[in-house]
């Protein structure tokens, strides 16, 4: 069974597993105070922000349903604090928009640490708003 990725984070995809993503839009506007006393209000183009949660998420690609990069590959992003290019997969198949984005947060916590297969388990929370 092939699972269609839909995350590609630095070319690498990221797991399917329990993934949830929501996307909202951030508008910023500009008030200018013109010298006849109006006011002139310039709207920037509003930038998507993606609310990306995953529960039960594995530490271990190799410890995913579907094989893909799980938590410490997200977590080796977070920690570089470089910018990320996030493909996102839209309204169809193979329809994929790219974006440059920052870390706005990232949560996680430790649910389970099982000892019989080097595993940890975790529940995360991340953050992505899109700067071009």
């Amino acid at each position: 069974m092939d699972i269609n990725a839909l995350l590609v984070l630095n070319g690498v995809e990221i797991t399917e597993q329990t993934r949830k993503l929501a996307t909202s839009h951030r508008v910023e506007n500009n008030d200018l105070d013109l010298a006849s006393g109006h006011i002139r209000r310039y709207a920037k183009p509003a930038m998507p922000i993606f609310d990306i949660n995953w529960t039960y998420i594995p530490n271990a690609s190799s410890m995913t349903i579907d094989l893909r990069a799980g938590r410490d590959y997200i977590y080796s992003l977070v920690s570089a604090g470089s910018l990320i290019t996030a493909r996102i997969q839209s309204d169809g198949y193979l329809l994929w928009k790219e974006y440059q984005c920052i870390v706005s947060s990232y949560n996680e916590s430790l649910i389970r640490n099982d000892l019989t297969n080097q595993c940890r388990y975790y529940d995360m929370q991340l953050q992505l708003t899109v700067v071009s």
